[in-house]
């Protein structure tokens, strides 16, 4: 394990090409051979459509966590290199999952504003409460 971090990190100071994704993959089998084919498609020059197509799989990878905002930026990513490719036929698909994973975002958004609200509402209540029961006594 040592030896693998030792030279990746070495044959990334020495090409200074390209950082790693930042996404550190902490238990995801699935998450760090993605990220880890990513890396190794920008450092050996892939074509912008396999790059593409590797930050599209990551992404993806993400939205199974639920990290939506890294899964986000990726998707980007992959749409930018696919857009480099005149005739790319996956472009369309990584705009349908940029809209979705907005969508989950938005969603997520949404259910956290909905249980702050709920929470605002049964404190006002237990206050209300609480007051009420001090008048009667």
């Amino acid at each position: 394990m040592i030896f693998i971090f030792l030279s990746m990190f070495l044959s990334n100071a020495l090409s200074a090409q390209v950082n790693p994704p930042d996404t550190i993959p902490q238990g995801n089998n699935q998450l760090y051979n993605k990220s880890g084919k990513l890396f190794r498609s920008i450092n050996e020059n892939k074509s912008d459509e396999e790059i593409a197509e590797d930050y599209f799989n990551l992404s993806v990878e993400l939205v199974r966590e639920g990290n939506y905002e890294k899964a986000e930026q990726y998707i980007r990513k992959a749409i930018e290199h696919a857009l480099k490719v005149k005739k790319s036929s996956r472009v369309s698909i990584y705009y349908r999952e940029l809209a979705r994973i907005q969508e989950l975002q938005a969603s997520k958004y949404n259910q956290c504003r909905t249980i702050r609200k709920l929470r605002i509402i049964l404190m006002i209540r237990h206050r209300n409460a609480s007051t009420k029961t001090m008048h009667n006594v």
